[in-house]
């Protein structure tokens, strides 16, 4: 019998196996359950998993809504991200991400505005600033440009200030990092969107952290395993999309008064 959907179900679209069935896909809390679409049928020998399912419209299609920082930031992310929070203590000024088998990961900062760094130059100075951190080499900025005020619609709907006062900027690079203490080294692609807000003196840093170079033998899924394939410009995507998404619902988390 087929997995039924409850009021707490939130539906992510449609999907279809490699058979060709039909399949609705629902997501509760980090779960993904799918439901068929026509009559009780089981899709022979496929579990319950996205990883054995190709949802029509892409990644877009398993985006679910987050609120960060006690509801102060809203934002849409990959729904197979799990709060990292919940597993370990996390800084008050971060908010952290992960998919536990492709190493995928979402990191959104709340940083003091560095005045000194123009608009222009602050992705490539935090880009700079995390490969410094992570002992990174093979250093590479790809691409960066700066988001025209339609790329954030939410954003730039729910302003305090002037919209001229706010730019929102990407950059997507690779590194070269060894995580913990390993001698070996992953290569990963690192995008970044960086929000500044100088009415509230902070920049807004959203990073993703793109595993390219791992062994994917070990991964159990396909879909992990294509996650960690998935290149350049789909992660770019990825934090475009997240970009039209975020917005500040609180403006008093930055320390002022809300709207």
């Amino acid at each position: 019998m087929s997995w039924e959907p409850s009021s707490d179900s939130l539906f992510l679209g449609e999907c279809v196996c490699s058979s060709g069935s039909l399949w609705q896909a629902w997501t509760s809390g980090h779960r993904i359950a799918f439901a068929a679409a026509h009559g009780d049928m089981k899709p022979e020998g496929l579990p319950y998993t996205a990883s054995r399912l190709e949802l029509r419209g892409g990644l877009s299609d398993l985006f679910v809504t987050r609120m960060l920082f006690g509801g102060g930031v809203e934002l849409r992310l990959p729904s197979t991200l799990e709060d990292v929070s919940d597993l370990r203590p996390v800084p008050d000024h971060q908010e952290v991400w992960v998919d536990s088998e492709s190493e995928a990961s979402v990191i959104v900062e709340l940083l003091e505005r560095e005045e000194e760094v123009e608009d222009s130059k602050i992705a490539e100075h935090i880009f700079s600033g995390i490969a410094t951190e992570n002992n990174a080499t093979d250093i590479e900025i790809i691409a960066q440009r700066r988001l025209k005020d339609a790329e954030v619609p939410n954003l730039m709907a729910h302003l305090m200030c002037p919209q001229r006062w706010i730019s929102c900027w990407v950059l997507s690079g690779s590194q070269s990092v060894a995580k913990f203490r390993e001698t070996t080294r992953d290569t990963i692609l690192l995008h970044l969107l960086v929000a500044r807000l100088p009415n509230v003196d902070t920049d807004l840093v959203i990073s993703l952290n793109q595993p390219i170079s791992v062994d994917t033998s070990v991964l159990r899924s396909e879909f992990a395993r294509t996650s960690v394939a998935v290149g350049f410009e789909q992660g770019q995507t990825l934090v475009e999309d997240i970009a039209r998404s975020l917005r500040v619902r609180n403006w008093s988390l930055f320390g002022g008064p809300d709207m």
